[in-house]
């Protein structure tokens, strides 16, 4: 199973992220069909000729990981495929949260959910604890 693309783990872990990541991917989506460099490849190459280095030939992509991480001539192929996997992962975030909505809205408030960690600490009702209303745990039980 690959791993799935280290914004969209990052995401899942920090939702607060999500507008940040969303936004690189559509500056991505972007120069992949525009046909544009990212602004980091710019950046990075700006800073080598500043630095003394030549540049390299064509994108990050390019020169980093095609031949490395997918082979030559498979560019559509590893594009498609990291896109199916950013687009997973936020369907699973969505479902996610979506889930949590649901359980924590069908709780009553100053209840805690069946599956919460501390359920088992209080009961269910508040009423079923003869000892909060001053009553003696013995009474109540009929003894």
């Amino acid at each position: 199973m690959s791993r799935p693309p280290a914004g969209a783990v990052l995401v899942a872990r920090r939702p607060r992220l999500a507008p940040l990541h969303l936004g690189a991917v559509a500056v991505a989506i972007t120069s992949v069909t525009v046909g544009f460099d990212c602004p980091l490849t710019t950046w990075e190459q700006t800073l080598r000729r500043r630095g003394g280095q030549h540049p390299y030939p064509g994108g990050f992509v390019d020169h980093y990981l095609t031949g490395r991480a997918f082979p030559h001539g498979a560019d559509r192929v590893a594009q498609i495929a990291v896109a199916v996997i950013v687009a997973a992962a936020y369907l699973r975030l969505a479902r996610r949260n979506r889930t949590r909505r649901r359980t924590s809205a069908s709780v009553p408030i100053g209840q805690q959910a069946p599956n919460s960690p501390v359920s088992h600490l209080a009961p269910a009702h508040p009423e079923d604890s003869g000892a909060r209303r001053g009553e003696n745990l013995t009474d109540a039980a009929g003894l």
